[in-house]
């Protein structure tokens, strides 16, 4: 029973599969038609789907790529700030520990730049730092506005590195140093040498440090002459003169004596008394007759050889102190050289300046130095200057040294 059954199903499955068969002939054509146009619509959603992955894909690889990209800019950005601020820290230290290095100093002049005691200082200042090896520095300012005195005296509080004056200047602070201020005190500079690079130098120090100021070279101006806007070729002639001298009561004596009117002057004033007709003379190196300008209104200098001024280089306490104690030596031994340098330059300039000077119109003139140096003497004697005795034998060694 159940084998009928399943022949009879079996029946009814191959007749239907006939009658599709036959109905598939008279319509093959629209059936044919039928199902390219699903394998193309099939093929087509397929070409989307490979499209739209595709760029899918590629947009994503893009996305990644540039991702890729950014992060690695950002890598390199940030790699390149650190180096820059590393190169910029480690040049900060650089400077940092070259301003460690070495100490620098300004060094003060009243002369103006051309003269040979700045020229020294700019010479000391080349010594100073080759001698050690660039850990002291000094600046040198020529002209300054302010006097020599008050120069010292603000060296003295400590408010300036080293300042430079005549030791005439420094005499209103040592009054045994009055004995250098006095006229016709040497004969020639090796006596004058031998002063102050002997006992009488160290003297000077030590008073000098008392003041709260090292004295650490002499540089000179060598000796005076006298420049005048009329000749000057016998004693009586001072009578006729008004002079600027230094502010020393042992210069104007001097001058007194000779017959002529002495007016004490700060340096940076004595050009403008001369414009202006105040003074008709003054007294100097006669290498500042030409580098300051007197020769314009003093056309004559007689060579009276009257004084011999040294310049000093004074360093406040202060300044003294940031030296380093192993360096001291050495930074003093180089400043002694550039002193020798600046005498031997004064020398010779002190020599081709009388041609110069000449050739520029100013006559020059001889007097009997003698008759001026018994006036003074008398004058001395007359207003009963006195002097320290230890003072006195230190220069009467120092002459005897010489020869």
């Amino acid at each position: 029973m159940k084998k009928a059954a399943c022949f009879l199903v079996l029946l009814v499955l191959m007749a239907a599969v006939a009658g599709c068969s036959g109905s598939g002939q008279g319509g093959g054509s629209k059936g044919v038609s039928g199902t390219q146009a699903v394998k193309k619509e099939a093929a087509s959603e397929q070409a989307e789907d490979a499209d739209k992955s595709e760029s899918s894909e590629q947009a994503e690889d893009a996305d990644k790529s540039e991702s890729s990209e950014q992060v690695e800019d950002a890598g390199r950005s940030e790699a390149s700030v650190q180096a820059e601020d590393a190169d910029k820290s480690e040049a900060s230290e650089q400077t940092e520990d070259e301003d460690k290095a070495y100490t620098t100093f300004t060094m003060y002049f009243v002369d103006p730049e051309s003269s040979p005691y700045v020229e020294g200082g700019r010479k000391i200042a080349e010594l100073v730092q080759d001698a050690t090896d660039g850990k002291i520095r000094i600046d040198v300012i020529g002209g300054s506005e302010a006097g020599e005195r008050e120069l010292v005296e603000q060296a003295m509080d400590q408010k300036l590195d080293i300042v430079t004056c005549a030791n005439s200047v420094l005499t209103n602070y040592i009054p045994q140093m009055n004995i250098l201020d006095q006229a016709y005190l040497w004969e020639n500079e090796d006596q004058a040498h031998a002063a102050v690079d002997g006992k009488l130098g160290e003297m000077i120090r030590e008073r000098a440090e008392r003041l709260g100021l090292h004295v650490i070279g002499f540089e000179e101006s060598g000796f005076r002459n006298t420049f005048t806007m009329i000749p000057v070729e016998q004693v009586e002639d001072f009578s006729k003169i008004t002079i600027r001298t230094m502010e020393n009561k042992y210069h104007k004596a001097a001058f007194e004596a000779f017959g002529a009117e002495p007016i004490g002057m700060p340096y940076p004033q004595v050009l403008d008394a001369l414009k202006d007709g105040s003074i008709n003379a003054c007294e100097n190196a006669t290498v500042n007759c030409l580098n300051s300008g007197y020769y314009e209104y003093t056309r004559h200098v007689t060579n009276t050889r009257h004084a011999f001024v040294y310049i000093l280089l004074l360093m406040s306490d202060e300044a003294w102190e940031r030296i380093p104690e192993e360096l001291r030596d050495t930074f003093l031994d180089a400043v002694q050289e550039g002193v020798e340098w600046e005498r031997e330059k004064l020398a010779r300039e002190s020599r081709q300046v009388v041609k110069e000077l000449e050739d520029l119109g100013v006559t020059f003139h001889e007097i009997d130095t003698a008759a001026l140096k018994q006036l003074y003497r008398n004058a001395v004697e007359e207003k009963g200057f006195v002097f320290d005795p230890e003072w006195e034998a230190a220069v009467e060694e120092a002459i005897r040294e010489a020869g």
